[in-house]
């Protein structure tokens, strides 16, 4: 994950991208926890091999699941990084792009006002 950021009267915007090989782990993580849900005539309830659910309900089936059980993990390694901003609100998310190769988005956040 790379991300860059700016910050502009009293708001950071913080711009990421993830490649593939950490999104692919996001997903999988997704497709792990959450594919007891899911059944199939020919497998048991839990067990459907996860490029046939991919091929049934599509490719991007666990991208929602697995941007929301990253994201957090992934905007929290930015503000370790990025000590002397500290937000006072939750982040503004928006995707610029998600598919099988990456995600890039932005998350926006209002900043702790200086003091004069």
């Amino acid at each position: 994950m790379k991300y860059t950021v700016k910050t502009n009267q009293g708001e950071a915007v913080f711009s990421f991208t993830v490649n593939a090989q950490e999104w692919e782990e996001a997903i999988e993580k997704a497709y792990q926890k959450t594919k007891h849900q899911y059944s199939q005539q020919g497998f048991r309830k839990g067990h459907v091999p996860r490029k046939v659910l991919e091929g049934i309900y599509g490719v991007g089936l666990f991208f929602e699941d697995a941007f929301n059980e990253m994201f957090p993990q992934w905007y929290g390694e930015a503000l370790k990084k990025e000590t002397e901003l500290i937000p006072v609100a939750d982040p503004k998310v928006e995707i610029q792009s998600i598919d099988a190769k990456g995600v890039k988005f932005k998350a926006t956040v209002v900043l702790k006002p200086e003091v004069e």
